[in-house]
């Protein structure tokens, strides 16, 4: 069948449009799996952290579907005896539920420096192969301490993240004095 030229192009720049449009918008939900399934699994149970950390950013990075995701320092950080709460700022929040995820799920914790003197506090979910990586935030540090997480050395976690491997705590039993915890967080910024 015969179609003038002006015809066919049309259609096929239209056809074109909606196949970026539609692996665009794949992508974005592509994307957006990691935090839904942290909230799936961690509803938010009403209950009031007792320390705010506001405004830092979240990565997340899912070992087993081999996604990741990152929101902008739009991220509140709740910290209680029992727990620790997420929750993304408006408006962004209607996107994203609440957060709340017990001590228990917690395997270990860990740090993420970068070259520009940058770091990210990492909170690692064995159960569910996930990584959540914090701006700065020596607070979850202290947190990770006093509720004795085991703290994961950089090596280890590269390892567990991306082979699969099992997380190896860097000092065992967790030390007793703060300070020594501390060391451990500076020596994993050295690749150890």
């Amino acid at each position: 069948m015969f179609q003038p030229i002006g015809t066919a192009f049309r259609a096929r720049r239209c056809l074109g449009i909606a196949c970026w449009i539609f692996a665009g918008s794949t992508l974005i939900a592509g994307c957006g799996r990691p935090y839904q399934d942290l909230s799936d699994r961690y509803p938010d149970q009403g209950e009031s952290p007792s320390q705010i950390i506001e405004k830092r950013s979240l990565v997340i990075v899912s070992r087993d579907s081999r996604k990741s995701q990152r929101l902008g320092d739009v991220v509140m950080i709740g910290l209680s005896d029992e727990s620790i709460h997420i929750r993304v700022e408006p408006p962004a929040d209607r996107h994203y539920a609440p957060v709340q995820i017990s001590v228990e799920a917690v395997t270990g914790c860990s740090i993420t420096c970068f070259g520009n003197g940058k770091k990210e506090t990492d909170l690692l979910l064995g159960s569910m192969g996930m990584k959540l990586g914090f701006g700065d935030s020596p607070e979850i540090v202290e947190w990770c301490w006093a509720r004795r997480i085991p703290f994961i050395s950089a090596k280890s976690k590269r390892k567990w993240l991306y082979s699969g491997a099992e997380l190896e705590p860097i000092g065992a039993p967790i030390e007793e004095d703060y300070g020594k915890y501390l060391s451990q967080v500076n020596r994993a910024c050295s690749g150890y």
